[in-house]
């Protein structure tokens, strides 16, 4: 089948004047190592006719380390305009590069202003020992950060494809105050679980708890007192769940079951 496609003429340009190019709001920090790599290789082979891409406002889609290391050594740099890339473009050229990691795009999209993505960005701060993913995972009120790397939660609140969403910029915080008060709770466990208290696989297995009826999460830190080693590491949650199952169910004439 043919196809018509309307194709840009595009000119490769140079210029001195470094100052008529902006930074396009929402694109990922530049990595001031790889800045002072390339500063250094122009510095001795010149800047070779590798152009930055912008758009009609100068604003950078492609090439902001390479802008950054000319401006640093004062070196003109080759430049093409193509007419209407945003953010977007920015993100389909990357696919074929180094990924984006979770944290460029929350930086990314908190800087827009999208105020799902400040709220994470703030909630990572203030709980600097979970890793990001579970932040997410937390802030999504779902029960592990694997679910984050598989899936995503739909209107209706069941799982499909959360990096995608959270990708393309659409994801949404759920319930703040829970995801706090599920933080704090984890929290309290530190003092009997040092090396482990905030793994994933750990964190992700809390989480399964708060949602089950049957646990009370001050009965299971009144067991871990009195057994404050009993706490060690698992290879996955299947373990986490029947080891945390045993210390619950310590002295207890009813058994509770706590692994399904």
């Amino acid at each position: 089948m043919n196809m018509s496609v309307q194709v840009q003429e595009l000119k490769v340009n140079v210029t001195s004047d470094l100052n008529m190019f902006k930074f396009l709001k929402g694109n990922r920090p530049p990595n001031p190592q790889h800045i002072k790599k390339l500063a250094s290789s122009i510095r001795k082979f010149g800047m070779l006719c590798n152009p930055i891409l912008v758009n009609e406002k100068y604003e950078i889609i492609d090439g902001q380390h390479r802008f950054l290391a000319a401006k640093e050594i004062n070196s003109p740099i080759y430049y093409i305009i193509v007419k209407g890339y945003a953010l977007e473009q920015v993100h389909a050229l990357n696919v074929n590069q180094k990924n984006w990691t979770g944290k460029e795009y929350m930086e990314g999209y908190s800087s827009m202003g999208i105020k799902d993505y400040k709220v994470l960005k703030k909630f990572s701060q203030e709980f600097t020992w979970l890793n990001l993913s579970d932040c997410i995972a937390l802030l999504s009120n779902i029960t592990t950060a694997g679910n984050f790397r598989k899936g995503k939660l739909n209107k209706s609140g069941s799982l499909s494809n959360v990096r995608e969403v959270f990708n393309e910029g659409t994801w949404k915080v759920r319930n703040i105050e829970k995801a706090k008060a599920d933080a704090l709770r984890i929290k309290l466990i530190e003092p009997y679980f040092k090396d482990g208290y905030n793994s994933s696989g750990f964190v992700g297995t809390m989480l399964s708890m708060f949602q089950n009826p049957d646990y009370d999460h001050n009965e299971f830190i009144k067991k871990i007192r009195i057994q404050p080693t009993a706490l060690v590491k698992c290879n996955n949650r299947k373990q986490y769940k029947a080891l945390i199952e045993d210390i619950y169910n310590f002295k207890r004439r009813h058994k509770i079951n706590l692994r399904f």
